[in-house]
């Protein structure tokens, strides 16, 4: 999931899809403020609340993490 101020409240609902769905993995990644995204702007308020949230979804949805980690280690071996 590509995230952006405007949509940080989205990843929950999104990570509940993907449990719902049977996914195996969760992520996502900042788009950063360059480029076609150059208009995008990252106040310290909505990396706070991005923190928050991805520290409630975490937890709330430990097994979208566990998978990513195991796989994540898996490959680097």
């Amino acid at each position: 999931m590509s995230i952006t101020p405007d949509n940080i409240d989205h990843m929950d609902k999104l990570a509940q899809l993907c449990v719902q769905n049977n996914v195996q993995v969760f992520t996502y990644s900042p788009v950063l403020p360059f480029g076609r995204a150059n208009n995008i702007t990252w106040s310290s308020e909505d990396l706070i609340r991005l923190k928050t949230i991805e520290q409630e979804i975490r937890e709330k949805y430990k097994k979208l993490y566990q998978s990513y980690l195991l796989k994540s280690m898996v490959i680097m071996v």
